[in-house]
């Protein structure tokens, strides 16, 4: 019986398209959080780096069947120095701060889901891929949250360089003149309660991507977001 109809046969090529849709589903479910925190790695970057090591995997395991005493591990083992050439691409360093080290970790996580769902160990790989997406999503390194009751934001965040999203909840009337003046913050979601942007704002904030503005906002200040 030729190799190819044994491999159909016993492995079967619906085994292969369940392992890259779990590959997959992997790496879409973590990307998507990088994707929402605007990352320079995001839902397409994990899905192809997880269905690359899951075909990789699935190779080295099942294609060198005509070689005596093949070592199914060696190809599947230098997945993981590729994807660390990859992760160094998402790292920044910029003054004494250092940016992309959690991107590129999830890079290298999926790369090893990808591995384990080529290996056909489904339950390993959704069970890494929850613990990770929760990692990502509730312990939120880089992200603040401000709320009070009339209070006004003056000029209180300059220090806090680690940050790079902004969450201004309600009961904030208003962001004073240089609020956020020259940080590193790269998203803000500023609440309905807030009526008021003051002046250079968020002036020489170079890495802003995305501002989230609601109803009850009435006026900006000139060069708010210069």
């Amino acid at each position: 019986m030729a190799w190819d109809m044994w491999l159909f046969e016993h492995v079967g090529a619906w085994d292969y398209l369940i392992r890259i849709v779990v590959a997959c589903l992997c790496g879409g479910l973590v990307g998507l959080e990088r994707t929402k925190r605007l990352k320079e790695a995001g839902i397409r970057t994990h899905i192809i780096v997880a269905l690359g090591a899951t075909l990789i995997m699935v190779v080295s395991k099942y294609g060198f069947s005509d070689v005596m005493e093949a070592d199914a591990s060696r190809i599947a083992s230098n997945v993981i120095t590729g994807v660390s050439f990859l992760g160094a691409g998402v790292i920044f360093v910029r003054g004494g701060s250092v940016k992309g080290l959690t991107t590129a970790a999830s890079l290298w996580a999926v790369a090893c889901l990808g591995i384990a769902a080529g290996a056909g160990y489904y339950a390993i790989s959704l069970m890494g891929m929850v613990f990770i997406f929760i990692t990502l999503t509730i312990f939120e390194d880089g992200l603040a949250r401000y709320t009070g009751n009339g209070s006004i934001l003056n000029n209180m965040f300059s220090w806090e360089h680690a940050v790079s999203a902004i969450e201004v909840c309600d009961g904030i009337t208003a962001l004073d003149e240089y609020a956020f003046y020259n940080t590193a913050i790269e998203s803000v979601d500023i609440a309905g309660s807030v009526s008021e942007i003051g002046p250079n704002a968020f002036y020489n904030c170079r890495n802003l991507k995305r501002v989230t503005l609601r109803e009850g906002l009435k006026t900006i200040g000139d060069f708010a977001f210069g």
